[in-house]
C-alpha cells in the first residue's frame, strides 16, 4: 500500500481551561464524555472506505487534554481505529497528557493498546508560575507522573514548556529547562507565551495595563529567555529540527514533520481538519451539534449510497447546525494542540449554496460523512508549501518544489527570495532554501512574504 496518512483526533475536554488557552475545549461530564466518545468511534466507521485505501503512519490525540477520558473510553477509541484503519506496525501513536489527569491504569492501557510516545504539558518547573497561567499540577505531581511513565515501559516522552510567563524571570526559566535537561525526556516543545484574544489571559494583561502594570516579561527578557532554550537543549544534547521543537537523534515528532511536510492527514472530532490530496476538510465546532449530526447520519448510513452529510441531512437538522451562523460562515477555528502549535491555522468554510464553486457537496473523498471542503488552489498549495517548510531546519528543496508544481521556485518567488537574502533572513544551502538564525527570529514577518 503506497498512500500514507495521519490521524488526528481531538479530545475537547479539560479539567480546567488554562489561563491562556484559546484551544477548543472546555470542561465535561462523565455523560458528555461518553456521548461525544460514540459519536467519534461513529465517525471512524463513517470514513472507514476512505482509510482502507491508505497505510496509516501516525496517530495524534490532542485536546484539550485527551488524558483526562477514562482509560476504557481511550480503549474504545484505539479499538475502532484499529478496526477501521491499516496501521503501519511502525506507526508513532501520541496522547497529549497533563499532570493530574494521569494514573498507573491509564498508561498502562495507553500501553497495552499501542501507544508508543507521550506528550507532557509541563509549562514550568515553578508551582508560582503554574499557578499564574492556571495550570493544575505541581512541579512534584509532574515528576511523579513521568517517574510512572518511565516505569511502565514509555521511552519517547514529550516535554511542553512555555517561556515569557507572568512572574517569570531568567533565572527561574533557566532552573527550569535545567531541571527538564536532567530527566532526560527525548523531546521538548518549547514555546512563547502568546497571549490570545478571548483568554483569561487576556483579560488580565489588559486590566493591569490600564493601572500602569506590566505582568509580563519585557521584550528584551523574552529574547533573552529565547536563546537560552537553543543554547541549553543544544549543550544537552537535543538538536533543533523546527521552530519550537528539539529532540534527540532520531526522535522527532513524525506526526508533526509530517504535517509540515503537508502529508495527507484525516481528523476526527469536532473542530478537527482533514488534508486530502490538496482538499481540505473541516468538522462542525459546536459540540452538541457535532454528536447530533454525526448520529443522524449514522443512523441514515444503512439506506445511503454514495452521498454526502449534506445531501442526505434533514432539512430539520440542517438548520439546527447553521441556525447561528451568518450566511452559514463558521469561525476560524485551530485543531492545534500545545505539542503541534506551530501547524498553521485552519479556516472552516460555508455550506453549498447555488453559486459556491469552492465548495462541493456532490463530491467528498471522506464519503458519507459530513466534511467542510476546500480545494486548495496552486497557489494555496505553493503557499502553505513554504510556509510549513520554513519552519523546518532543513527548509524547502528546490527540486521537491519543481517536481510538486512544474516551476521553478525562482520563477515564483525569485524577488522575495532575492530580497530575503540580502537581509541576510534566508539562505541557500546545497539544495534547501532555510530560515537563517535571525530569519528565525522574525519568523512571521518573513513567512508572510510567501503569500501570492
Amino acid at each position: 500500500m503506497s498512500k500514507h496518512l495521519e490521524i488526528y483526533i481531538h479530545i475537547p475536554f479539560c479539567v480546567k481551561k488554562c489561563d491562556y488557552c484559546d484551544f477548543l475545549s472546555d470542561r465535561a461530564d462523565c455523560k458528555t464524555k461518553e456521548e461525544y466518545v460514540d459519536a467519534l468511534i461513529k465517525e471512524i466507521e463513517l470514513s472507514k472506505n476512505v482509510l482502507n485505501g491508505y497505510e496509516v503512519d501516525s496517530i495524534f490525540f490532542g485536546g484539550g487534554t485527551p488524558s483526562i477520558l477514562e482509560s476504557h473510553l481511550f480503549e474504545c477509541i484505539m479499538n475502532a481505529v484499529k478496526k477501521y484503519a491499516n496501521i503501519n506496525e511502525n506507526a508513532e501513536i501520541t496522547i497529549e497528557c497533563n499532570p493530574g489527569t494521569l494514573t498507573r491504569e491509564k498508561l498502562e492501557v495507553y500501553k497495552k493498546t499501542g501507544v508508543n510516545r507521550l506528550s507532557i504539558g509541563l509549562q514550568s518547573a515553578n508551582d508560582d508560575e503554574l499557578k499564574s497561567i492556571g495550570r493544575i499540577h505541581t512541579w512534584q505531581e509532574f515528576l511523579d507522573n513521568y517517574r510512572i511513565s518511565r516505569e511502565c515501559g514509555f521511552d519517547n516522552i514529550n516535554i511542553d514548556l512555555m517561556s515569557a510567563l507572568p512572574g517569570q524571570t531568567i533565572s527561574s526559566y533557566n532552573e527550569t529547562l535545567e531541571k527538564v535537561v536532567a530527566l532526560n525526556p527525548e523531546h521538548i516543545s518549547a514555546y512563547s507565551l502568546i497571549v490570545e484574544e478571548g483568554t483569561i489571559m487576556y483579560d488580565r494583561v489588559n486590566e493591569a495595563a490600564l493601572q500602569g502594570k506590566d505582568i509580563l516579561p519585557d521584550e528584551d527578557t523574552e529574547r533573552e529567555m529565547y536563546y537560552m532554550t537553543k543554547n541549553i537543549l543544544e549543550e544537552n544534547g537535543y538538536h533543533r529540527y523546527e521552530i519550537s521543537n528539539y529532540s534527540k537523534e532520531g526522535m522527532e515528532c513524525r506526526h508533526n514533520v509530517g504535517y509540515w511536510q503537508k502529508k495527507n492527514y484525516i481528523g476526527f472530532g469536532i473542530g478537527a481538519a482533514s488534508l486530502l490530496e490538496n482538499e481540505r476538510y473541516n468538522n462542525i465546532s459546536d459540540l452538541n451539534k457535532y454528536i447530533a449530526f454525526i448520529n443522524e447520519i449514522y443512523n441514515c448510513e444503512d439506506n445511503m449510497d454514495e452521498m454526502t452529510a449534506f445531501q442526505y441531512g434533514s432539512e430539520e437538522m440542517m438548520d439546527y447546525l447553521f441556525e447561528d451562523e451568518d450566511d452559514y460562515e463558521f469561525e476560524n477555528n485551530n485543531q492545534q494542540s500545545r505539542e503541534d502549535e506551530s501547524v498553521f491555522e485552519e479556516k472552516i468554510y460555508r455550506k453549498k449554496s447555488d453559486n459556491d464553486t469552492d465548495f462541493d457537496t456532490d463530491y467528498n473523498r471522506l464519503g458519507s460523512i459530513h466534511k467542510n471542503i476546500e480545494r486548495l488552489s496552486k497557489n494555496d498549495q505553493m503557499e502553505e508549501f513554504m510556509f510549513l517548510g520554513l519552519r523546518m531546519m532543513e527548509g524547502v528543496n528546490k527540486t521537491k518544489f519543481e517536481t510538486l508544481f512544474n516551476k521553478k521556485i525562482e520563477n515564483v518567488y525569485g524577488n522575495v527570495l532575492e530580497k530575503l537574502t540580502q537581509e541576510k533572513l534566508l539562505k541557500t544551502e546545497n539544495d534547501n532554501i532555510k530560515l537563517t538564525e535571525r530569519g528565525i527570529d522574525v519568523s512571521n514577518v518573513v513567512l508572510s512574504e510567501f503569500l501570492l
